[in-house]
Protein backbone atom coordinates (compact mmCIF):
# COMPACT_ATOMS: atom_id res chain seq x y z
CA UNK A 1 0.00 0.00 0.00
CA UNK A 2 2.99 2.33 0.48
CA UNK A 3 3.33 2.45 -3.30
CA UNK A 4 0.04 4.38 -3.59
CA UNK A 5 0.41 6.61 -0.52
CA UNK A 6 4.10 7.31 0.13
CA UNK A 7 6.80 9.03 -1.97
CA UNK A 8 9.56 6.40 -2.27
CA UNK A 9 11.47 7.06 -5.51
CA UNK A 10 11.24 9.59 -8.34
CA UNK A 11 9.68 7.13 -10.78
CA UNK A 12 7.32 5.68 -8.18
CA UNK A 13 6.22 9.16 -7.07
CA UNK A 14 5.38 10.19 -10.64
CA UNK A 15 3.46 6.95 -11.18
CA UNK A 16 1.67 7.27 -7.83
CA UNK A 17 0.64 10.87 -8.42
CA UNK A 18 -0.36 10.16 -12.01
CA UNK A 19 -2.50 7.25 -10.78
CA UNK A 20 -4.33 9.39 -8.23
CA UNK A 21 -4.82 12.29 -10.60
CA UNK A 22 -6.13 9.97 -13.27
CA UNK A 23 -8.38 8.16 -10.79
CA UNK A 24 -9.82 11.37 -9.42
CA UNK A 25 -10.03 13.24 -12.70
CA UNK A 26 -11.14 10.29 -14.83
CA UNK A 27 -13.93 9.52 -12.38
CA UNK A 28 -14.69 13.23 -12.22
CA UNK A 29 -14.86 13.49 -16.02
CA UNK A 30 -17.36 10.65 -16.10
CA UNK A 31 -19.53 12.36 -13.49
CA UNK A 32 -19.20 15.78 -15.13
CA UNK A 33 -19.98 14.30 -18.54
CA UNK A 34 -23.13 12.88 -16.99
CA UNK A 35 -23.83 16.31 -15.46
CA UNK A 36 -23.50 17.94 -18.89
CA UNK A 37 -25.83 15.31 -20.36
CA UNK A 38 -28.44 15.70 -17.62
CA UNK A 39 -28.25 19.50 -17.61
CA UNK A 40 -28.42 19.71 -21.40
CA UNK A 41 -31.40 17.32 -21.57
CA UNK A 42 -33.42 18.94 -18.78
CA UNK A 43 -32.56 22.59 -19.45
CA UNK A 44 -32.64 22.39 -23.25
CA UNK A 45 -30.25 24.33 -25.56
CA UNK A 46 -31.50 27.74 -24.45
CA UNK A 47 -31.40 27.09 -20.69
CA UNK A 48 -28.02 25.39 -20.88
CA UNK A 49 -26.76 28.18 -23.12
CA UNK A 50 -27.81 30.81 -20.56
CA UNK A 51 -25.89 28.97 -17.81
CA UNK A 52 -22.79 28.70 -20.05
CA UNK A 53 -23.03 32.39 -21.00
CA UNK A 54 -23.14 33.69 -17.42
CA UNK A 55 -20.51 31.18 -16.28
CA UNK A 56 -18.14 32.56 -18.93
CA UNK A 57 -18.69 36.12 -17.73
CA UNK A 58 -18.13 35.15 -14.08
CA UNK A 59 -14.91 33.42 -15.12
CA UNK A 60 -13.42 36.77 -16.12
CA UNK A 61 -13.63 38.07 -12.54
CA UNK A 62 -11.52 35.18 -11.25
CA UNK A 63 -8.64 35.50 -13.71
CA UNK A 64 -6.72 37.67 -11.22
CA UNK A 65 -7.09 35.60 -8.01
CA UNK A 66 -4.11 33.33 -8.74
CA UNK A 67 -1.69 35.72 -10.48
CA UNK A 68 0.49 32.77 -11.48
CA UNK A 69 1.37 32.08 -7.84
CA UNK A 70 0.27 28.44 -7.96
CA UNK A 71 2.85 27.41 -10.55
CA UNK A 72 5.51 29.58 -8.92
CA UNK A 73 4.83 28.01 -5.53
CA UNK A 74 5.05 24.45 -6.93
CA UNK A 75 8.30 25.25 -8.73
CA UNK A 76 9.98 27.08 -5.82
CA UNK A 77 8.86 24.57 -3.19
CA UNK A 78 11.07 21.87 -4.77
CA UNK A 79 14.31 23.82 -4.26
CA UNK A 80 13.81 26.22 -1.36
CA UNK A 81 14.95 25.45 2.20
CA UNK A 82 12.48 27.56 4.21
CA UNK A 83 9.33 25.86 2.92
CA UNK A 84 7.04 27.07 5.72
CA UNK A 85 7.91 30.70 5.01
CA UNK A 86 7.16 30.15 1.31
CA UNK A 87 3.88 28.48 2.24
CA UNK A 88 2.83 31.40 4.46
CA UNK A 89 3.68 33.87 1.70
CA UNK A 90 1.69 31.85 -0.80
CA UNK A 91 -1.35 31.64 1.51
CA UNK A 92 -1.21 35.36 2.26
CA UNK A 93 -0.85 36.36 -1.38
CA UNK A 94 -3.73 34.18 -2.59
CA UNK A 95 -6.08 35.17 0.23
CA UNK A 96 -5.44 38.87 -0.34
CA UNK A 97 -6.26 38.56 -4.05
CA UNK A 98 -9.36 36.54 -3.27
CA UNK A 99 -10.56 39.18 -0.81
CA UNK A 100 -10.04 41.93 -3.41
CA UNK A 101 -12.03 39.92 -5.96
CA UNK A 102 -15.17 40.27 -3.83
CA UNK A 103 -15.50 43.83 -5.12
CA UNK A 104 -16.37 42.51 -8.58
CA UNK A 105 -19.47 40.72 -7.30
CA UNK A 106 -21.42 43.98 -7.56
CA UNK A 107 -20.58 44.41 -11.24
CA UNK A 108 -22.87 41.54 -12.17
CA UNK A 109 -25.88 43.56 -11.15
CA UNK A 110 -24.94 46.20 -13.75
CA UNK A 111 -24.21 43.67 -16.50
CA UNK A 112 -27.58 41.91 -16.24
CA UNK A 113 -30.87 43.77 -16.12
CA UNK A 114 -33.39 41.06 -15.24
CA UNK A 115 -33.65 39.66 -11.71
CA UNK A 116 -33.32 36.01 -12.76
CA UNK A 117 -30.00 36.56 -14.54
CA UNK A 118 -28.71 38.61 -11.61
CA UNK A 119 -29.56 35.81 -9.16
CA UNK A 120 -27.99 33.21 -11.46
CA UNK A 121 -24.85 35.36 -11.68
CA UNK A 122 -24.71 35.64 -7.87
CA UNK A 123 -24.91 31.89 -7.24
CA UNK A 124 -22.36 31.08 -9.97
CA UNK A 125 -20.08 33.72 -8.45
CA UNK A 126 -20.41 32.17 -4.98
CA UNK A 127 -19.56 28.64 -6.13
CA UNK A 128 -16.65 29.95 -8.19
CA UNK A 129 -15.35 31.81 -5.13
CA UNK A 130 -15.62 28.66 -3.01
CA UNK A 131 -13.74 26.72 -5.68
CA UNK A 132 -10.91 29.26 -5.53
CA UNK A 133 -10.60 28.76 -1.77
CA UNK A 134 -10.27 25.04 -2.38
CA UNK A 135 -7.70 25.62 -5.12
CA UNK A 136 -5.38 27.50 -2.73
CA UNK A 137 -4.87 24.29 -0.76
CA UNK A 138 -4.98 21.67 -3.52
CA UNK A 139 -1.96 23.44 -5.04
CA UNK A 140 -0.08 22.57 -1.84
CA UNK A 141 -0.91 18.88 -2.37
CA UNK A 142 0.74 19.13 -5.79
CA UNK A 143 3.82 20.86 -4.40
CA UNK A 144 4.42 18.21 -1.71
CA UNK A 145 3.66 15.44 -4.24
CA UNK A 146 0.66 14.16 -2.28
CA UNK A 147 -1.72 14.29 -5.20
CA UNK A 148 -3.92 11.51 -3.84
CA UNK A 149 -5.68 14.19 -1.80
CA UNK A 150 -6.19 16.37 -4.86
CA UNK A 151 -7.54 13.41 -6.83
CA UNK A 152 -9.99 12.50 -4.06
CA UNK A 153 -11.18 16.09 -3.70
CA UNK A 154 -11.95 16.24 -7.41
CA UNK A 155 -13.86 12.97 -7.19
CA UNK A 156 -15.86 14.13 -4.16
CA UNK A 157 -16.75 17.41 -5.85
CA UNK A 158 -17.98 15.90 -9.11
CA UNK A 159 -19.87 13.09 -7.35
CA UNK A 160 -21.91 15.45 -5.22
CA UNK A 161 -22.55 17.88 -8.09
CA UNK A 162 -23.89 14.87 -10.01
CA UNK A 163 -26.12 13.78 -7.11
CA UNK A 164 -27.58 17.27 -6.60
CA UNK A 165 -28.05 17.69 -10.37
CA UNK A 166 -30.16 14.51 -10.48
CA UNK A 167 -32.48 15.74 -7.75
CA UNK A 168 -32.61 19.49 -8.38
CA UNK A 169 -32.23 20.00 -12.14
CA UNK A 170 -34.43 17.03 -13.02
CA UNK A 171 -37.13 18.32 -10.67
CA UNK A 172 -37.10 22.05 -11.44
CA UNK A 173 -35.45 22.25 -14.91
CA UNK A 174 -34.04 25.75 -14.42
CA UNK A 175 -30.40 26.96 -14.83
CA UNK A 176 -30.43 28.37 -11.31
CA UNK A 177 -30.78 24.88 -9.83
CA UNK A 178 -27.79 23.69 -11.84
CA UNK A 179 -25.74 26.48 -10.24
CA UNK A 180 -26.97 25.43 -6.77
CA UNK A 181 -25.90 21.84 -7.53
CA UNK A 182 -22.40 23.07 -8.39
CA UNK A 183 -22.22 25.11 -5.21
CA UNK A 184 -23.16 22.17 -2.98
CA UNK A 185 -20.64 19.83 -4.60
CA UNK A 186 -17.79 22.35 -4.42
CA UNK A 187 -18.64 23.25 -0.80
CA UNK A 188 -18.47 19.61 0.37
CA UNK A 189 -15.18 19.07 -1.48
CA UNK A 190 -13.70 22.27 0.01
CA UNK A 191 -14.55 21.13 3.53
CA UNK A 192 -12.74 17.83 2.86
CA UNK A 193 -9.65 19.68 1.56
CA UNK A 194 -9.56 21.98 4.62
CA UNK A 195 -9.67 18.97 6.97
CA UNK A 196 -6.76 17.25 5.18
CA UNK A 197 -4.56 20.35 4.80
CA UNK A 198 -5.05 21.16 8.47
CA UNK A 199 -3.52 17.78 9.36
CA UNK A 200 -0.47 18.33 7.12
CA UNK A 201 0.13 22.04 7.74
CA UNK A 202 -2.11 23.12 10.65
CA UNK A 203 -3.88 26.32 9.68
CA UNK A 204 -3.64 27.58 13.24
CA UNK A 205 0.11 27.96 12.64
CA UNK A 206 -0.41 30.12 9.57
CA UNK A 207 1.23 33.53 9.83
CA UNK A 208 0.55 36.40 7.45
CA UNK A 209 3.72 37.15 5.49
CA UNK A 210 4.39 39.60 2.69
CA UNK A 211 8.13 39.39 2.05
CA UNK A 212 7.65 37.47 -1.21
CA UNK A 213 4.69 39.51 -2.50
CA UNK A 214 7.00 41.35 -4.90
CA UNK A 215 8.36 38.03 -6.17
CA UNK A 216 4.87 36.68 -6.84
CA UNK A 217 3.71 39.94 -8.44
CA UNK A 218 6.65 40.28 -10.83
CA UNK A 219 7.19 36.63 -11.77
CA UNK A 220 3.50 35.81 -11.79
CA UNK A 221 2.54 38.69 -14.09
CA UNK A 222 3.30 36.75 -17.30
CA UNK A 223 1.19 33.87 -15.98
CA UNK A 224 -1.60 36.30 -15.09
CA UNK A 225 -1.55 37.56 -18.64
CA UNK A 226 -1.74 33.93 -19.76
CA UNK A 227 -4.90 33.64 -17.71
CA UNK A 228 -6.35 36.63 -19.53
CA UNK A 229 -5.29 35.18 -22.86
CA UNK A 230 -6.72 31.80 -21.87
CA UNK A 231 -10.00 33.55 -21.15
CA UNK A 232 -9.89 35.09 -24.62
CA UNK A 233 -9.20 31.68 -26.16
CA UNK A 234 -11.78 29.63 -24.26
CA UNK A 235 -14.51 32.02 -23.10
CA UNK A 236 -14.88 35.02 -25.41
CA UNK A 237 -16.26 32.79 -28.16
CA UNK A 238 -19.05 31.77 -25.73
CA UNK A 239 -19.76 35.38 -24.79
CA UNK A 240 -19.75 36.67 -28.39
CA UNK A 241 -21.79 33.70 -29.61
CA UNK A 242 -24.35 34.10 -26.82
CA UNK A 243 -24.58 37.86 -27.35
CA UNK A 244 -24.80 37.83 -31.16
CA UNK A 245 -26.49 34.50 -31.92
CA UNK A 246 -28.50 33.80 -28.76
CA UNK A 247 -28.50 31.25 -25.94
CA UNK A 248 -29.83 28.39 -28.09
CA UNK A 249 -26.91 28.26 -30.54
CA UNK A 250 -24.52 28.78 -27.65
CA UNK A 251 -26.15 25.75 -26.00
CA UNK A 252 -25.35 23.59 -29.06
CA UNK A 253 -21.78 24.85 -29.19
CA UNK A 254 -21.15 24.73 -25.44
CA UNK A 255 -22.18 21.08 -25.10
CA UNK A 256 -19.86 20.03 -27.93
CA UNK A 257 -16.91 22.18 -26.82
CA UNK A 258 -17.12 21.07 -23.17
CA UNK A 259 -16.90 17.43 -24.19
CA UNK A 260 -13.97 18.28 -26.50
CA UNK A 261 -12.06 20.14 -23.76
CA UNK A 262 -12.39 17.11 -21.49
CA UNK A 263 -10.07 15.27 -23.88
CA UNK A 264 -7.26 17.65 -22.97
CA UNK A 265 -7.42 16.55 -19.35
CA UNK A 266 -5.69 13.30 -20.35
CA UNK A 267 -2.41 15.12 -20.98
CA UNK A 268 -3.06 17.68 -18.22
CA UNK A 269 -3.22 15.00 -15.50
CA UNK A 270 0.10 13.50 -16.57
CA UNK A 271 1.82 16.88 -16.90
CA UNK A 272 0.54 17.88 -13.45
CA UNK A 273 2.32 14.87 -11.94
CA UNK A 274 5.43 15.30 -14.13
CA UNK A 275 5.93 19.07 -13.69
CA UNK A 276 7.79 18.98 -10.32
CA UNK A 277 10.28 16.45 -11.73
CA UNK A 278 10.81 18.34 -14.97
CA UNK A 279 11.64 21.38 -12.85
CA UNK A 280 14.01 19.31 -10.74
CA UNK A 281 16.01 18.02 -13.76
CA UNK A 282 15.69 21.08 -15.99
CA UNK A 283 19.49 21.51 -16.29
CA UNK A 284 19.91 18.00 -17.66
CA UNK A 285 18.97 18.73 -21.30
CA UNK A 286 19.54 15.19 -22.51
CA UNK A 287 17.24 13.76 -19.87
CA UNK A 288 14.55 16.33 -20.69
CA UNK A 289 14.85 15.51 -24.41
CA UNK A 290 14.38 11.78 -23.77
CA UNK A 291 11.32 12.46 -21.62
CA UNK A 292 9.84 14.74 -24.27
CA UNK A 293 10.38 12.21 -27.05
CA UNK A 294 8.39 9.62 -25.12
CA UNK A 295 5.68 12.10 -24.11
CA UNK A 296 5.18 13.43 -27.65
CA UNK A 297 5.02 9.98 -29.23
CA UNK A 298 2.64 8.55 -26.65
CA UNK A 299 0.48 11.67 -26.78
CA UNK A 300 0.12 11.45 -30.58
CA UNK A 301 -1.06 7.85 -30.69
CA UNK A 302 -3.36 8.13 -27.66
CA UNK A 303 -5.14 11.20 -29.00
CA UNK A 304 -5.33 9.93 -32.58
CA UNK A 305 -7.00 6.74 -31.37
CA UNK A 306 -9.49 8.66 -29.24
CA UNK A 307 -10.33 11.05 -32.07
CA UNK A 308 -11.07 8.22 -34.51
CA UNK A 309 -13.29 6.40 -32.00
CA UNK A 310 -15.15 9.59 -31.07
CA UNK A 311 -15.66 10.55 -34.73
CA UNK A 312 -17.20 7.18 -35.60
CA UNK A 313 -19.49 7.00 -32.57
CA UNK A 314 -20.35 10.70 -32.15
CA UNK A 315 -23.73 10.78 -33.92
CA UNK A 316 -25.20 7.72 -32.24
CA UNK A 317 -23.86 8.68 -28.80
CA UNK A 318 -25.03 12.31 -28.90
CA UNK A 319 -28.47 11.31 -30.14
CA UNK A 320 -28.77 8.65 -27.44
CA UNK A 321 -27.67 10.83 -24.53
CA UNK A 322 -28.94 14.29 -25.52
CA UNK A 323 -31.86 13.52 -27.79
CA UNK A 324 -32.91 14.90 -31.16
CA UNK A 325 -33.06 18.51 -29.95
CA UNK A 326 -29.23 18.55 -29.94
CA UNK A 327 -28.87 17.32 -33.52
CA UNK A 328 -27.10 20.60 -34.36
CA UNK A 329 -24.29 19.73 -31.91
CA UNK A 330 -23.14 16.65 -33.85
CA UNK A 331 -21.55 18.51 -36.76
CA UNK A 332 -19.66 20.99 -34.59
CA UNK A 333 -18.49 18.17 -32.30
CA UNK A 334 -16.92 16.31 -35.24
CA UNK A 335 -15.45 19.54 -36.56
CA UNK A 336 -13.75 20.28 -33.23
CA UNK A 337 -12.36 16.78 -32.60
CA UNK A 338 -8.93 17.31 -34.15
CA UNK A 339 -8.51 20.42 -32.02
CA UNK A 340 -7.90 18.09 -29.05
CA UNK A 341 -4.64 16.81 -30.59
CA UNK A 342 -3.53 20.37 -31.32
CA UNK A 343 -4.25 21.49 -27.76
CA UNK A 344 -2.47 18.52 -26.17
CA UNK A 345 0.83 19.36 -27.90
CA UNK A 346 0.49 23.04 -26.94
CA UNK A 347 0.03 22.00 -23.27
CA UNK A 348 3.29 20.03 -23.34
CA UNK A 349 5.23 22.89 -24.91
CA UNK A 350 3.78 25.46 -22.48
CA UNK A 351 4.99 23.40 -19.52
CA UNK A 352 8.50 23.18 -20.96
CA UNK A 353 8.63 26.93 -21.54
CA UNK A 354 7.48 27.53 -17.97
CA UNK A 355 10.15 25.42 -16.25
CA UNK A 356 12.86 27.24 -18.25
CA UNK A 357 11.41 30.60 -17.18
CA UNK A 358 10.37 31.66 -20.69
CA UNK A 359 7.03 33.02 -19.47
CA UNK A 360 7.37 36.37 -21.21
CA UNK A 361 8.39 34.89 -24.56
CA UNK A 362 5.52 32.43 -24.35
CA UNK A 363 3.22 35.26 -23.35
CA UNK A 364 3.94 37.25 -26.50
CA UNK A 365 3.35 34.14 -28.61
CA UNK A 366 0.02 33.56 -26.88
CA UNK A 367 -0.84 37.26 -27.08
CA UNK A 368 -0.46 37.28 -30.86
CA UNK A 369 -2.61 34.17 -31.16
CA UNK A 370 -5.25 35.37 -28.68
CA UNK A 371 -5.67 38.70 -30.50
CA UNK A 372 -6.00 36.78 -33.76
CA UNK A 373 -8.60 34.53 -32.12
CA UNK A 374 -10.62 37.49 -30.84
CA UNK A 375 -10.54 39.29 -34.19
CA UNK A 376 -11.56 36.15 -36.08
CA UNK A 377 -14.39 35.51 -33.60
CA UNK A 378 -15.73 39.03 -34.14
CA UNK A 379 -15.50 38.61 -37.93
CA UNK A 380 -16.71 35.02 -38.34
CA UNK A 381 -19.34 34.47 -35.62
CA UNK A 382 -21.90 36.99 -36.97
CA UNK A 383 -21.95 35.13 -40.32
CA UNK A 384 -20.90 31.55 -39.51
CA UNK A 385 -22.11 31.25 -35.93
CA UNK A 386 -20.60 28.38 -33.94
CA UNK A 387 -18.59 27.15 -36.96
CA UNK A 388 -17.02 30.59 -37.17
CA UNK A 389 -15.98 30.27 -33.52
CA UNK A 390 -14.45 26.85 -34.27
CA UNK A 391 -12.55 28.16 -37.30
CA UNK A 392 -11.15 31.05 -35.25
CA UNK A 393 -9.91 28.54 -32.68
CA UNK A 394 -8.23 26.33 -35.29
CA UNK A 395 -6.38 29.17 -37.02
CA UNK A 396 -5.13 30.83 -33.84
CA UNK A 397 -4.09 27.64 -32.03
CA UNK A 398 -2.26 26.26 -35.06
CA UNK A 399 -0.16 29.42 -35.09
CA UNK A 400 0.35 29.01 -31.33
CA UNK A 401 1.67 25.45 -31.79
CA UNK A 402 4.10 26.42 -34.56
CA UNK A 403 5.61 29.36 -32.67
CA UNK A 404 5.84 27.47 -29.35
CA UNK A 405 7.53 24.50 -31.01
CA UNK A 406 10.27 26.63 -32.55
CA UNK A 407 10.93 28.38 -29.23
CA UNK A 408 11.28 25.06 -27.35
CA UNK A 409 13.48 23.73 -30.13
CA UNK A 410 15.77 26.73 -29.69
CA UNK A 411 15.93 26.36 -25.88
CA UNK A 412 16.78 22.65 -25.90
CA UNK A 413 19.02 22.96 -28.98
CA UNK A 414 17.19 20.12 -30.72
Amino acid sequence: MDFLFENLTTKQTVLKNTFWLYLGNFSSRIFKLLIIILAARYLGPEGYGQFAYILSIVGFFFIFVDWGSSFLFIREYQNIENKINLLNNYYSFRMLLLAISLISIFLGFFIFKDLYSQLLFLIIYIFSFTGQIKNIFTVVFNAIKKMQYDGLSILIESFFIFIFTIFLVKSFREPIYLSISYFMGILISTIYVLIIINKIFPLKNFKFSSDKFKYFLINGTPLLFFGILGFIFFSTDHIILGKLRGYEELGYYSVASKVILNFNLIISFFLGALLPHLAEFKNDFERIKKILNKVFLTNFFVYLGLILIAFILSQSLLNFFLGSKYEASIGIFKFLLFYTLLLSFISILDNILFIYNYQWQNFFITLICAVLNLILNLILIPYQGMYGAALATYFSQTLNLILSYYLVKKILKI
